[in-house]
């Protein structure tokens, strides 16, 4: 049995989409109330930047349900903005000024890209988040035949991926020494730039000087460390920051994102905070992370739904994310940010292999190119909460070669 009857969920990504249908998986009968502000049903963006891009998939294609879902499972779609909280009250105020009232409330409210200073309001410089990003970014990659991408992360290298596919000319522009360097080891960085390269896709790496030439207020070229890249085209992908201003105008607390405790809940213990925008405990952390990735989404959708209707558990899932370039996946189990040396598995030149990364002997995170198996295994390990030293993993898979 529920033990409230009105949930108003705020965000129609992954994470407020997977909690209204686990509300209703989890049998809560009340009223579920989804606040999107785009036009559209809730839709999956990771490829929004991949099958998407390169025309694959189409639009339709992409919404997680049909309306009809929506109808049968009695989740009430608001096309609207949600503009303040009243926590004293539980409400909530919509751009249209129409008011909802809530028992929980989910803030799902994800994030946006950074900008860039002085790239904003020039025609050509282009972000991508949404489905109108991506359909305006297709449009002018098929006319325009040439692009210049600011920022060498997951997003940008998979964009410069299916850029390179359809014969559009990319260079890529990074400030840091070499690609994806928050996020993956350095030898899955070059594994992973060597391909692309083959591909055609150029890169300046540790760029410290980065401007715009303009014609007007519209792009012509890119200026990187002095040199100059024309272009009619700028794509940004330097990173997103949490959509925190409709919590921190209630009194909730923030800070990289919206803090919450292990339950998912606010600073308001009837309002919780999940996806993009949560700031929550993690256990594989050791510290309060903000986690961007579909595992994470999911997840935390699923532990809030299990607390509203009376299972409350803490949030323990591990992390994993996953991307797709220059034909290799690279899927990640766990994080790693202090790692001592490593394990490798696989052949490094064949783009099939694993590396298992450990901090003081204890395997804590493994990066798999083209070899799934590998990674479920690492999953299952980290789940398990085994400390597995080289030795004990050395003995599980069998011959490995070491790296430093």
């Amino acid at each position: 049995m529920s033990i409230c009857s009105e949930i108003v969920v705020v965000g129609g990504g992954q994470a407020g989409f997977q909690l209204v249908s686990s509300l209703r998986a989890h049998g809560f009968d009340g009223a579920v109330r989804l606040v999107c502000d785009e036009p559209s049903l809730p839709y999956q963006r990771p490829p929004l930047s991949k099958a998407f891009l390169s025309g694959e998939v189409f639009a339709d294609e992409l919404s997680f349900a049909t309306a009809e879902f929506y109808r049968d499972e009695s989740i009430d779609v608001i096309e609207d903005r949600a503009v303040a909280i009243d926590p004293a009250r539980r409400t909530i105020r919509l751009a249209s000024n129409a008011e909802l009232g809530y028992d929980r409330l989910v803030l799902a409210t994800g994030a946006r890209n950074r900008r860039m200073s002085g790239f904003e309001d020039v025609a050509g410089v282009l972000s991508l988040r949404t489905l109108a990003d991506a359909m305006e970014l297709r449009e002018r990659l098929l006319s325009e035949g040439n692009i210049v991408i600011v920022g060498g992360g997951f997003l940008g290298l998979e964009v410069a991926s299916v850029c390179a596919d359809l014969g559009v000319s990319v260079c890529v522009v990074e400030a840091m020494p070499r690609l994806m360097a928050r996020g993956v080891s350095e030898t899955v960085s070059q594994v992973f730039q060597q391909r692309l390269e083959e591909r055609g896709v150029r890169f300046m790496l540790g760029v410290a000087g980065l401007g715009l030439r303009l014609d007007g207020r519209r792009v012509v070229g890119v200026e990187a460390d002095g040199q100059l890249l024309k272009t009619n085209l700028v794509l940004t992908c330097i990173g997103i920051i949490a959509n925190t201003e409709l919590a921190a105008e209630a009194g909730l607390s923030t800070g990289n994102g919206i803090l919450t405790d292990g339950y998912l809940r606010t600073t308001d213990p009837s309002i919780y905070a999940i996806g993009d925008c949560a700031a929550h405990p993690n256990p594989y952390c050791g510290a309060t992370v903000r986690l961007e990735s579909v595992q994470n989404a999911v997840d935390q959708a699923n532990c809030v739904a299990s607390g509203v209707v009376g299972e409350a558990q803490t949030y323990r899932s591990l992390p994993w994310f996953w991307t797709e370039q220059a034909g290799m996946k690279l899927q990640i189990a766990g994080i790693s940010s202090t790692a001592d040396p490593t394990i490798v598995r696989g052949d490094l030149q064949a783009g099939a292999f694993s590396i298992f990364h450990f901090h003081d002997q204890v395997l804590v995170s493994v990066e798999s190119v083209n070899r799934p198996t590998d990674h479920m295994l690492a999953r299952k390990i980290l789940r398990s909460e085994r400390k597995i030293s080289p030795e004990a993993l050395s003995e599980m898979l069998g011959p490995v070669a070491p790296s430093a």
